[in-house]
């Protein structure tokens, strides 16, 4: 059982550089170590250290029975996003994302460059207002 909390970000330059880094990492069952590639800086390595029950999926399930909300849609962009599109009740992909979550989305929204999840946003709100 972890003492302490921990929530661990950052990036390397290769897949070598990240084998180096996850040598250090000690096996824990507590913990879950999330590789992604960056899909904004090609060649870069994101590594997530998180607690193994805090995680995207578990957050939203909470959040949905806590605020009793009817429906929930989320966005994202890369593999760590996937236990969150599972839960939801609309996963929209930017269009830069990566394949698997593609795969799996609702809906495909623009890219983040082209300020993709706010244009939904406002679609959206103007939907509401009619």
């Amino acid at each position: 059982m972890l003492k302490k909390k921990l929530n661990l970000a950052f990036f390397a330059r290769s897949l070598r550089q990240v084998e180096k880094i996850l040598k250090h990492i000690p096996a824990n069952p507590d913990i879950f170590i999330h590789k992604m590639n960056d899909i904004y800086i090609p060649g870069f390595t994101w590594i997530e250290v998180v607690p193994r029950e805090g995680n995207k999926k578990d957050a939203l399930i909470y959040l949905k029975n806590y605020l009793q909300v009817g429906k929930v849609v989320c966005f994202g962009d890369n593999t760590n996003d996937i236990p969150m599109f599972e839960v939801a009740d609309e996963g929209c992909a930017v269009e830069n994302a990566v394949i698997e979550l593609k795969n799996i989305a609702t809906r495909i929204i623009p890219k983040n460059s082209e300020n993709g999840v706010a244009r939904y946003l406002q679609q959206i709100m103007n939907r509401l207002e009619r």
